[in-house]
């Protein structure tokens, strides 16, 4: 039976600067932590040894949110989270920096999976993944639409059946960047904005969908997000039942979150 991941810890980095240059900006920096990976296994032990000042302490503080990682991924129990964010400043530095930085990761991914699509014998270049004048972000579903356009598929949803194209194992090894909850909702509030919880129906790890294990799980991550900064939930969506759509509503009436409504439309399927 396969191991069950309970902490994946991706490439974690905290540097700290220790002076600026005239305009702010840090110019020598102390890496406390400097490109750290490990998984725990549920029913495992993981012990991190080392001298003192070695990181250590970084490392912990930043599982548990307390301090924010310069860079790396960091997700608890298998979940991943999508958190949007509403009425944020664009221009925000931090922000900005991040979303520069998640971009790069994002380009170095898409080459990868280009490269992985090529090997398995389907014919797609770089510019097949563009699909309107102006385009910057890549993603998954331009991928499916320039298997169509090739021909190799008829829509996009063929492109994400069990074991097939982009659900090939070997391609969902190739995993996207991804930041702690915790860091993406600081990001957000820091500029201003509004981070909301999107389509919760779809997040996995946390019992069968609809079941009471489901709900019970639910509202403990609910409560944990709100605490670390959460303001909405995403309670109304197409694929809800009204079942779920009252019990979303409810949840974040619990909790003073606001009720958002989305679609989550990334074209034809």
């Amino acid at each position: 039976m396969e191991k069950e991941i309970l902490l994946s810890v991706k490439d974690i980095k905290k540097w700290f600067a220790i002076d600026e240059k005239i305009f702010g900006k840090p110019t020598s920096f102390v890496k406390a932590v400097d490109g750290v990976s490990f998984d725990i296994y549920k029913g495992e032990v993981l012990g991190l040894v080392g001298e003192s000042g070695c990181g250590k302490t970084t490392i912990g503080r930043s599982i548990l949110g307390l301090t924010r990682p310069t860079s790396g991924s960091i997700v608890f129990e298998g979940k991943e989270l999508h958190i949007l964010g509403y009425h944020f400043d664009l221009k925000n530095r931090a922000l900005t920096e991040k979303l520069g930085f998640m971009a790069e990761k994002r380009r170095e991914r898409n080459a990868r999976l280009l490269k992985a699509i090529r090997e398995k014998g389907y014919e797609i270049e770089e510019q097949d993944l563009i699909f309107r004048e102006g385009q910057t972000y890549i993603g998954k579903p331009n991928f499916a639409r320039a298997l169509i356009k090739k021909g190799y598929i008829n829509k996009v949803s063929e492109a994400f059946e069990p074991g097939r194209f982009l659900e090939d194992p070997q391609l969902k090894e190739i995993k996207k960047y991804l930041i702690p909850a915790e860091e993406a909702l600081t990001i957000i509030r820091d500029a201003g904005g509004i981070p909301v919880l999107a389509h919760p129906c779809k997040i996995r790890g946390i019992g069968r969908r609809g079941s009471e294990e489901f709900r019970d799980s639910f509202s403990q991550l609910l409560k944990r997000l709100r605490q670390a900064g959460l303001k909405g939930l995403e309670c109304i969506y197409p694929d809800h039942t009204e079942e779920e759509r009252l019990f979303f509503i409810d949840e974040a009436a619990r909790l003073h979150l606001h009720i958002t409504e989305g679609s989550d439309f990334h074209g034809d399927r």
